[in-house]
């Protein structure tokens, strides 16, 4: 059985495939949290910046627009960041069963951005 925070409660034997669909499914969300990244920078490349140097939209139009462009650019980027460190640190461990637990580090809190 699993509990609600995902440590299996039976045999070893059993931890195993639980750790392996644990990383696989973090994998995943660091792979979808790049491609989204990767969008919001095509945006900013493509869009946001031509238009601000072609006068095209003044600054506060721009703003507008793109209301919270930059933050979520640097928020997605921090969390992008904590992932990672999280699964490499946690490949690098040997398997006991209950250790793999994510937490993102304090610094990928939204205060640091």
């Amino acid at each position: 059985t699993v509990s609600i925070d995902g440590d299996a409660s039976s045999s070893s034997s059993q931890n195993v495939p639980m750790h392996s669909l644990r990383l696989s499914a973090i994998r995943e969300l660091i792979e979808t949290e790049q491609r989204y990244v990767d969008d919001l920078l095509i945006v900013t490349n493509q869009f946001i910046r031509p238009l601000n140097s072609a006068r095209a939209l003044n600054e506060q139009e721009i703003g507008q627009l793109f209301i919270n462009w930059f933050d979520l650019i640097a928020l997605n980027s921090n969390l992008l960041n904590a992932l990672h460190a999280q699964v490499d640190y946690k490949e690098a461990l040997p398997l006991t069963g209950s250790d793999v637990v994510m937490r993102a580090p304090r610094s990928a809190s939204l205060s640091n951005i």
